[in-house]
């Protein structure tokens, strides 16, 4: 611009310059641009977005450059592009064998892409084109990845095919391409062209560490390959290059290996040689020398080599080769070191076996017994194990060893039997008889022990003289009878001798009649000394038995003896037959001379006359046996009964009077002078020869029946009757114990069943004779009666009486006044039991239960008081014990002071006591007092000060219960209280009763608080029943109104208890359990009167509340709404301590519990009350009452309890 006032910008460049720097430019450009094959990719390039679009641009240059296309495809292949790969692919010339691989590794990565394809048919078919391409000329980088391709795909045979190729093809690199071929040949299992190709690589391989190495290889590729023996062969080749290195010596070890294997043991020694000769001072050459020797059978060269080798390194596998080894080749003396040493090493049960058997052989026996001694540690001993040692210790001479050694083992396995018999046996041998009974015992404890055992040990207490112990072994049998039931006859034999022996010995009859009969059953015969015991049993308990015995013997074997027996029992059965059939037996054989000199026959000849009806002839047999057998008791005693038996009368009076200095000092006679003077009429005289054999035989029962009846013929009835009291027991007894009565004991117990009421087998007859009437008339149908039903009284059965009665009224017969009093006591007729009472037929004991039965305890007990002593008879004042102790019990008197404490839970109230209580007239009265003081935080205890409490009451009976009167009252400084209570009782039976009753303003304890500050006003109810005689159901109910002591209301409720209570034992000690639920429901007022609070001038003060504020008390706080629980207990107790009338000797104690449920609270709760009384001076006693209670009602949870000393004494007697 003209008008501008800048100033020209000047020129960078000038045309022409431009011109110049455009053409310098254009040529740099032409020599810089790089070739065509500067854009092609280069080995160890990666392929990228690049690489693929130079190579793209290459190949539109040149479409048909089959090499560029193929590049491209393997740059698609690598980056995973595998659809344009195969577009191109197709694009390739199918003759090619670049085309078929680059299809087989398309194929190939879209598998390795998605694992998932690669099935295998797919697989299979993969692996037939990979086989097709190994026989194709491939350029050596195709064949490699290939090969890598194979390995992926799990193909190793083709890789190695395709190395083995490569290093033809690769002369340069032919030895790593052999090696790679043959490590995957192994690795494809295909060990025989491995073995090909580790022998190139030997054949090319230099000296040295090198062709070692492939030695190796081959030999264990062709073994690997099953070729051992080709294998061995080439070995052989090799022997002469082998030197002294490691690998070589390696093969050699493996050619000795294999040629073991192929039991080739010529071609091991010599590559044992071989080896040795390389290198002599090898240990392992010494191993494998003795490892081969033993398995080709040298075990003579094996010896000294495994000498050696255990020398240098003993291990426990070379240690019981060598102990074998060392029997093998004859060295027993040197193997049994070898096998103690193996065996203390191993610990193995089968080594000791193997050593203590070979010691044993050897007779080393310390070393046998050490090695048994210690296998015992390890396991329980075998029977042929403990056998052995205690034979090797017995056969050493040192018995107690073993027997010390057995001692321990017993300890440790105590349950092994044969220990205990080796043990038996070793006392046995050693004469060590007390020890051997122990070992049998010890072995009772822990094992059940067979007949034989229980046998011996019985039998070894026999030998040493000790039957209770034997006779204590074999009673264990009794309780395993299965033992005598499997054992042998023989054996079982052995058993009943020992057992009879011994219980004759130890004089139990029946055991050892029992035992002498089992033995009898298995042996059939008996040893003269055991059938005579037998019969000794049988006379006196089974005659009848006994008389089969001794026929038996006597027509079995002739033994006069025996017959003689026979002819005893069988007059004593009186089997007459068999007598006559006796005799002709002893004229038949002849025997009639040896026989006369016995009495017995004598007498048997006079009995059978007698019994014939022939008089005269059994008296001229009786005189002349007098004559024949003169001062004979005996025959006396026997002529004097034929007189008796038949009444003959007249020869008795000389007879008496001629025997009489005689019959003194002759037992025998003195039962038949007894009967005569009885018969006779003289029964003062009579009953002095009774008393004489009586006390002499106080089991005779006849006797005694005689003597009884001579006692009332003489006048003696009071006597007579305590007599037959005592004859009734001991026929009681006799008959139980007697499977059979002889003839003249049965005939003289019908006689006697009037009086002589046995069991209830006898009891039959009884009712049939006395129903039948006619052999019974006056005072012995009276007098039976009386005592028949005095039998019914004692057997229980008081259902029968009433229809007795009734039959004796039938008969016109006095009832006994004991069994009128029973029937009205059984009926509870209280008009008969007035009557009787007013009666004078009753003892005072009969008259004391009456009157206890009616109610009247007073009388009752003034009435046993007063006639008892301790001259009467013992059960008539234990019955006036038991009635004023029973009437005590219910209405006790005398005087107690006590002191204790009651606490309530959370309020106590403590202070002296005193009770009285005393009978007056048919009345009872009871007072206590007691005074005290309240401890609690909940009252003002300074304001109430000390209170004065009095209960008394006044009872009476009545003809059907009583009734009572009582005050309640209490008084302190802060306010008093008087109340009155009053009660009707109705009894029904001695247990079973109902209460009704009402209370005025009566104290009552729901709670401490309650029992403080106010008192109760409603009726109740109770009673109880008897259920059975083990269990009596209480019952108890009551509607109260409650309120404080000034009168104010607190509220009032229902409330009510059921107890059940089971006796267990009724004798001292008692013990009773009980269960029972108790309840009461209230209604409550809404709050207590103001004048009650401490605050205004009161005595109750408020309650803490968990805020830590003083809370108004609530009429909650004394009196419960709900109250219930559930609870069982358990009393036992002997006497009762701090009663007024302790009625147990010397001291009482009590022990009292109780557990229950409670709600509403939900919780268990548990009361315990002990009470200990011992007695000071007589008829007082001092005791000690505890009571802990864990949850009392009212208490807010508190636990609470009692305790309180008493000295009570009673009034009167």
């Amino acid at each position: 611009m003209v008008n501008s006032t800048v100033a020209e910008r000047p020129r960078l460049f000038s045309f022409g310059g431009l011109i110049l720097i455009v053409v310098v430019v254009l040529v740099a450009l032409m020599f810089a641009f790089p070739r065509q094959d500067v854009l092609q990719p280069h080995e160890g390039d990666t392929a990228d977005a690049i690489s693929l679009t130079y190579a793209e641009l290459l190949l539109r240059s040149a479409p048909e450059d089959q090499a560029l296309r193929q590049q491209l495809i393997e740059q698609l292949l690598a980056v995973g592009d595998f659809s344009r790969a195969r577009k191109h692919l197709q694009r390739l010339r199918a003759d090619d064998p670049a085309t078929a691989y680059l299809a087989l590794e398309l194929a190939i990565q879209e598998v390795m892409a998605d694992p998932t394809r690669l099935t295998l048919p797919l697989k299979r078919q993969l692996l037939q084109q990979m086989q097709a391409l190994t026989a194709q000329m491939l350029a050596p980088r195709l064949r490699i990845k290939l090969a890598d391709q194979a390995l992926a795909l799990g193909f190793p045979g083709i890789a190695a095919q395709l190395y083995a190729q490569l290093a033809e093809q690769d002369g340069q690199q032919a030895k790593h391409w052999l090696q790679q071929s043959a490590r995957w040949y192994r690795a494809a299992g295909d060990e025989a062209r491995a073995a090909e190709v580790y022998q190139r690589l030997l054949a090319q391989a230099a000296e040295g560490g090198e062709q070692q190495a492939y030695r190796l290889d081959v030999f264990y590729s062709m073994v690997a390959a099953g070729k051992g023996p080709q294998a061995l062969r080439w070995l052989d080749t090799q022997l002469a290059a082998l030197t002294a290195n490691e690998l070589d010596l390696q093969l050699l070890q493996a050619g000795l290996r294999e040629a073991q294997g192929h039991s080739d043991f010529a071609r091991a020694r010599s590559y044992l040689q071989r080896w040795q000769a390389l290198q002599p001072d090898d240990s392992a050459w010494l191993q494998q020398a003795f490892t081969l020797n033993l398995a080709a059978g040298f075990i003579h060269d094996a010896w000294p080599l495994g000498q050696q080798l255990l020398a240098q390194a003993p291990t426990p596998t070379l240690l019981r080769q060598m102990a074998q080894l060392a029997e093998w080749v004859g060295k027993p003396y040197e193997a049994l070191p070898l096998w103690t040493e193996l065996a203390k090493a191993s610990g193995d049960a089968a080594d000791y076996d193997h050593a203590w058997r070979l010691a044993t052989s050897l007779f080393a026996y310390d070393q046998a017994s050490d090695l048994l001694a210690d296998l015992s540690q390890i396991k329980a001993l075998s029977d042929e194990e403990l056998n052995a040692l205690v034979f090797v210790n017995e056969e050493r001479g040192e018995p107690e060893v073993a027997r010390t050694w057995l001692l321990g083992y017993l300890l440790r396995r105590p349950k092994e039997r044969l220990a205990w018999l080796k043990l038996i046996q070793l006392h046995e041998n050693m004469q060590l008889l007390a020890a051997e009974a122990e070992s049998f015992a010890g072995m009772a404890r822990y094992l059940p022990l067979s007949l034989e055992e229980y046998w011996r040990w019985a039998d070894l207490h026999w030998r040493m003289f000790a039957p209770e112990q034997a006779w204590h072994v074999l009673r264990k049998v009794d309780d395993a009878q299965a033992l005598l039931q499997r054992s042998e006859p023989a054996l079982a034999r052995r058993y009943w001798r020992l057992r009879a022996d011994l219980a004759w010995e130890l004089e139990l009859d029946d055991d050892a009649q029992f035992a002498l009969e089992q033995l009898l059953a298995i042996s059939d015969k008996l040893t003269r000394d055991q059938e005579e015991r037998l019969l000794e049993l049988y006379r006196l308990r089974h005659p009848k038995k006994a008389l089969a015995l001794a026929l038996k013997g006597w027509r079995k074997r002739g033994d006069q003896r025996l017959l003689l027996v026979a002819l005893q029992l069988a007059e004593q059965l009186a089997d007459w037959p068999l007598l006559a059939e006796l005799l002709d037996e002893i004229h038949a054989k002849g025997l009639t001379e040896q026989f006369a000199a016995e009495p017995l026959f004598w007498m048997i000849k006079g009995t059978l006359a007698q019994r014939a009806g022939d008089l005269t002839q059994a008296q001229a047999i009786y005189i002349a046996m007098l004559s024949r057998f003169p001062g004979n008791p005996l025959v006396q005693e026997r002529y004097l009964w034929f007189l008796l038996d038949n009444q003959l009368r007249e020869p008795l009076p000389a007879l008496l009077q001629q025997w009489r200095n005689a019959a003194r000092s002759e037992q025998r006679l003195w039962l038949p002078f007894a009967a005569a003077h009885s018969l006779l009429g003289n029964y003062r005289e009579a009953l002095q020869w009774y008393q004489l054999h009586v006390q002499a035989k106080p089991d005779d029962l006849l006797g005694l029946a005689a003597y009884t009846d001579t006692m009332e013929l003489a006048g003696w009835a009071d006597s007579a009757w305590r007599m037959r009291q005592h004859l009734l027991r001991k026929w009681q007894t006799y008959r139980a114990q007697t499977q059979e009565l002889l003839p003249e004991e049965f005939n003289t117990y019908l006689r006697l069943v009037n009086s002589l009421m046995g069991p209830n087998t006898a009891r039959w007859l009884a009712e049939r004779e006395a129903t039948q009437g006619e052999r019974y008339q006056g005072m012995l149908l009276a007098y039976w009666f009386e005592q028949w039903l005095d039998q019914l009284s004692r057997l229980n059965e008081v259902g029968q009486l009433d229809p007795w009665l009734a039959w004796a009224e039938q008969h016109n017969l006095r009832q006994p006044s004991f069994i009128r009093l029973q029937a009205a006591l059984r009926r509870k007729n209280k008009q008969q039991l007035w009557q009787l009472l007013h009666s004078d037929e009753l003892r005072d004991d009969e008259k004391a239960e009456i009157t206890l039965q009616l109610g009247y305890d007073m009388r009752t007990v003034a009435r046993a008081l007063s006639v008892l002593n301790d001259t009467g008879p013992a059960s008539r004042q234990a019955t006036l014990r038991a009635q004023a102790q029973a009437t005590l019990d219910r209405h006790p008197q005398g005087l107690q002071v006590a002191f204790g404490e009651r606490d309530f839970g959370g309020l106590t109230f403590d202070g002296p006591q005193i009770t009285v209580a005393r009978g007056q007239g048919d009345g009872y009265w009871h007072a206590q007092l007691q005074r005290g003081r309240y401890h609690g935080d909940a009252l003002n205890t300074a304001r109430m000060g000390e209170e004065q409490q009095l209960r008394a009451y006044y009872e009476y009976p009545l003809a059907d219960g009583h009734w009572a009167l009582g005050i309640d009252g209490s008084w302190r400084s802060d306010s008093d209280r008087t109340g009155l209570f009053a009660e009707r009782q109705w009894r029904y039976a001695e247990e079973d009763s109902l209460t009704l009753g009402v209370n005025w303003r009566t104290s009552t304890d729901e709670t401490g608080l309650l029992y403080a500050l106010g008192y109760k006003e409603g009726v109740f109810a109770n009673g109880s029943i008897n259920v059975t005689a083990r269990d009596q159901l209480a019952w108890r109910g009551a509607y109260n109104r409650f309120a404080l002591r000034d009168g104010d209301a607190l509220g009032k409720g229902w409330q009510g208890g059921v107890e059940w209570a089971h006796t267990l034992l009724f004798h001292e000690p008692h013990w009773i359990l009980r269960s029972g639920i108790t309840w009461q429901e209230n209604t409550r007022e809404e709050q207590l009167p103001d004048a009650i609070l401490a605050s205004q001038g009161g005595v109750l003060r408020g309650f803490i509340g968990d805020d830590g504020i003083e809370q108004r008390a609530t009429p909650a706080d004394l009196l419960p709404a709900r109250f219930g629980e559930v609870y069982v207990g358990s009393l036992w107790k002997r006497g009762i301590p701090g009663h007024l009338n302790r009625y147990m000797p010397q001291f009482t104690w009590l022990l009292d519990t109780q557990i229950g449920y409670q709600w509403p609270e939900k919780t268990t709760a548990y009361n315990v009350r002990f009470g200990l009384g011992v007695e000071l001076l007589g008829d007082d006693e001092l005791a000690l009452l505890y009571g802990y209670s864990s949850a009392p009602s009212g208490s807010g949870g508190q636990p609470g309890g009692q305790w309180q000393l008493t000295y009570s004494t009673r009034f009167g007697r």
